[in-house]
């Protein structure tokens, strides 16, 4: 298995690249660039969220928690309406949820090289970084979205790449190392868990993409 420092410098060839592919399609838009490849960068740490290594995967959940009170803010305008106070509140508790959150799933529901890192984790990853900018126009959520799960499949690949018995190691289902082209986690909790997360966010971004799925009000014609 690759360390770290090979997913970073890997994923940063990868961010350099999708962030130039997104500069000129976007007639350089340079903010939406740098987001672009910082996503790479943080998805290709993310299946190593579920291990207790120290190191830069342990700055994950402190990440988490500092962006989690902005999207809800984002998400909920009346959150920022209330004043300082109310801001505040939504500040501190947006964090300790999300790091009570972070730590139960890491410690209760993913295993070390079990479901995020398999091959349905990048589709979930793909949902979660589109998902994660409601305020955007959808063509720009769906880069960030390609983004983020660009990140996590590199740090997948990469291991699956890097094992000296690529198909014993990588693809047996008992390996020792824990198989990475996989499309299960260790356990079958985890296992749902991660395809019932699927659908359900995949159910979000189909309805923010298509609006024939949104439930719109009756139009009413007036008589001349």
């Amino acid at each position: 298995m690759a360390d770290e420092k090979s997913h970073l410098s890997w994923s940063f060839l990868l961010a350099l690249c999708l962030s130039g592919l997104v500069l000129v399609y976007t007639k350089f838009d340079l903010e939406l660039s740098i987001l672009v490849g910082a996503l790479v960068m943080i998805g290709s740490l993310i299946p190593n969220i579920d291990s207790t290594d120290d190191g830069f995967t342990g700055e994950l959940s402190g990440l988490i928690g500092a962006l989690a009170p902005i999207l809800f803010i984002q998400s909920f305008p009346f959150l920022a309406e209330g004043g300082s106070v109310r801001i505040a509140l939504t500040i501190l508790g947006g964090f300790i949820l999300a790091r009570m959150l972070f730590s139960y799933l890491t410690r209760n529901v993913f295993s070390p090289r079990g479901a995020l890192h398999s091959i349905p984790a990048i589709l979930l990853f793909f949902e979660v970084g589109y998902l994660m900018f409601p305020g955007i126009f959808w063509k720009f959520r769906m880069m960030l979205g390609i983004a983020l799960a660009s990140g996590v499949a590199s740090h997948i690949f990469l291991d699956a790449f890097t094992n000296i018995s690529l198909v014993k190691k990588t693809m047996a289902k008992h390996a020792h190392s824990g198989s990475v082209l996989k499309f299960s986690g260790h356990t079958a909790f985890a296992t749902w868990f991660m395809y019932l997360s699927i659908l359900l966010l995949g159910w979000f971004v189909a309805k923010d993409i298509a609006p024939s799925l949104q439930v719109q009000a009756p139009v009413k014609v007036q008589d001349k």
